[in-house]
């Protein structure tokens, strides 16, 4: 790219050369390679430069210019260039590398003989540069790909390769394949290799139906006797994080499907509770996984204290007897890094889950895993979504399955095949009798619609006859409330 940039400006009139980086230090190293290599041709063969040489820009007498930049949206606005170089271009913010792109596009197509460099190394795959390089190997585009690996410089052999996996990456082979042997992970740490990004690309597909302007997205509607995972994720509602709601239809382990997602940035976190409490019902009352930590302290509180949720994870805390009790998922790096490789199996080896929002693909190529074994979003990303996932995932987690479901069998990596809601089951196997179905006024009675408690539902064991007969505000005397289905 450097001499061609050189040899474009020094024997032909009346060019521009514009030089983008993903940063400033870069771009002016790129172009003092080209100044260094000016300097090395000799007298005879060198355009006079005409008074403009610094370290950001050079111009010469026959009218022709380079310019180094960093990348931004409006770098090239107005500029008709005839070469553009664009470097680590796969680590400009997306904020930037899109509208970027689209202001670029007219620019090239209205200088047909224009030439474009795009180089970078590969940096996840929910970028501009990821879908170029896909598209030009596809056959999409005009561009020529060309890769330069490790092993395309002299000297560099198997020792080499050992050394630096194990002394500059600290074993990290995925890395040494991105870095190496450009290679598309899902992010710079990712630990989600590219073939899964790719398989989730190829189950998106838009909703059959929104909700709560626009914030639910629903790909398939609630059906009865289905086992259904919730897993919420609750942001402050300023306009940054997002809180997030993913439900997952668990009735088929190898085939785990994404039924619906709520998203949203802006709901304040007390409206937030009652849109959960809602879509919850739409659902069954699912098993539910929420975040504790921060702002969701208080959701957790209010819906399992406040509402009374009939199934709500607690996880990460102290058990009920003690004094201590806090109801919810407590995100820590003991419960966190686990509940994430319980995700990785079921996304990435056992192949199970079919994810059909575009914006958990995005999050999950900026989610790394960084020092001491802690997982978030890369800087600048969010995680929303992922973390949601996450926990919706983690009641499959072999500790913890057993106490939200009934388990008919079990792989031999102590993974479920068939889990049953454990309320239903137990109903089902206990009291397949005509009295079950009793209607007291219009709705049918305990221990199908009633629990006794939050802690305690009635699953099972001698059934009181009694309560057939009983009415509904005798049923709630004496302690019974009624459970949506």
């Amino acid at each position: 790219m450097t001499i061609y940039a050189l040899w474009l400006a020094n024997f032909n009139p009346d060019q521009l050369i514009i030089i983008l980086a993903h940063k400033e230090t870069m771009a002016k190293e790129i172009f003092g390679r080209i100044k260094l290599a000016y300097t090395e041709l000799p007298n005879w063969i060198k355009e006079p430069v005409d008074g403009e040489w610094n370290d950001m820009s050079a111009k010469f007498k026959n009218g022709s210019r380079i310019v180094a930049s960093p990348t931004s949206e409006n770098a090239i606005r107005g500029q008709s260039a005839s070469c553009l170089i664009l470097d680590e271009f796969a680590f400009v913010e997306e904020s930037i590398a899109k509208p970027f792109w689209a202001a670029v596009t007219p620019t090239l197509i209205a200088a047909p003989n224009a030439k474009l460099f795009v180089s970078s190394t590969p940096n996840g795959t929910d970028n501009v540069f990821y879908d170029l390089v896909q598209r030009a190997e596809e056959g999409r585009n005009n561009f020529q790909v060309e890769k330069v690996i490790w092993s395309d410089v002299p000297g560099r052999g198997a020792a080499w390769k050992k050394n630096v996996i194990e002394t500059e990456l600290n074993g990290d082979v995925d890395r040494f394949e991105q870095e190496y042997e450009c290679r598309f992970l899902g992010s710079h740490n990712s630990a989600f290799p590219i073939r899964v990004f790719e398989q989730m690309k190829e189950d998106i597909k838009e909703p059959i139906e929104t909700m709560y302007d626009g914030c639910l997205n629903i790909w398939r509607m609630p059906e009865t006797n289905r086992v259904y995972t919730m897993g919420i994720d609750v942001a402050e509602g300023l306009g940054k994080d997002a809180s997030v709601i993913q439900i997952f239809d668990i009735t088929e382990l190898d085939d785990i499907d994404q039924v619906a997602m709520y998203y949203s940035s802006l709901i304040d976190p007390t409206d937030f509770a009652t849109v959960i409490l809602e879509i919850a019902k739409m659902y069954g009352n699912p098993v539910m996984s929420v975040e504790r930590n921060g702002i969701g302290v208080d959701l957790c509180n209010k819906l399992y204290y406040d509402h009374n949720y009939p199934h709500f994870v607690n996880y990460g805390v102290a058990k009920s007897s003690s004094k201590n009790f806090r109801p919810g998922v407590i995100s820590t790096n003991n419960t966190k890094a686990p509940a994430v490789v319980n995700m990785k199996t079921w996304l990435c080896n056992n192949w199970a889950v079919k994810i059909h929002d575009r914006r958990f693909i995005e999050e999950l190529g900026h989610f790394q895993k960084k020092t001491n074994n802690v997982w978030c979003a890369e800087r600048g990303h969010h995680d929303d979504i992922v973390m949601a996932t996450v926990w919706a995932l983690n009641v499959l987690h072999r500790n913890l399955v057993e106490e939200y479901f009934i388990v008919e069998e079990w792989t031999a990596q102590k993974l479920p095949i068939k889990v049953y809601n454990k309320f239903t089951y137990e109903i089902d196997k206990n009291f397949k009798s005509e009295n079950m179905h009793k209607d007291i006024e219009g709705y049918r009675v305990a221990p199908l619609l009633f629990s006794k408690t939050r802690f305690n539902l009635h699953m099972g064991g001698p059934f009181d006859e009694d309560l057939l007969e009983a009415s509904r505000e005798e049923l709630e005397l004496m302690g019974w409330q009624e459970l949506s289905w």
